[in-house]
């Protein structure tokens, strides 16, 4: 049985491969295939052509469907809440930053033809997983509360 020296790992690991995708990008890109057919209807093929990733780099970067599903919901909600704090920042007085915040508000939420709907309720209807379904549900019911 051949033993790895300790140096020899350190030197393995150095010369491991870079990525070779932008994790943002991937995580836009897993977000948008969750978001156009739902957690139980995205199949792993589909994401790893959508995020241009390897399937061992999926699992080894972001984990199981699952695990990515989560991470592609916090990147929304990074995204979504840094979009606002640039609106925010950018608008010449508070009153007309929180203006801009609620037209687009209201446009992403009640607008017929809109395209961007929230990815929580759109995933919530279309999943068939009753534990993500409620976390969902739970999410949506805090956010009606509190924004």
């Amino acid at each position: 049985m051949h033993q790895v020296k300790p140096d020899q790992r350190k030197i393995e690991a150095e010369m491991a491969r870079p990525k070779e995708f932008e994790t943002k990008r991937a995580l836009a890109a897993a977000m948008n295939v969750f978001w156009r057919f739902g957690y139980e209807n995205t199949s792993l093929e589909v994401l790893m052509r959508e995020m241009g990733v390897a399937k061992q780099s999926l699992y080894d970067t972001f984990g199981d469907k699952r695990a990515l599903y989560f991470k592609a919901m916090a990147f929304y909600r990074e995204e979504t809440n840094s979009s606002m704090r640039r609106l925010l920042v950018s608008a010449p007085t508070v009153k007309e930053g929180f203006a801009g915040l609620f037209q687009g508000l209201i446009a992403i939420h009640f607008h017929p033809g809109a395209t961007a709907r929230p990815i929580q309720r759109r995933i919530a209807r279309r999943t068939r997983s009753w534990s993500i379904g409620q976390i969902l549900c739970r999410s949506s019911a805090g956010h009606a509360r509190h924004g």
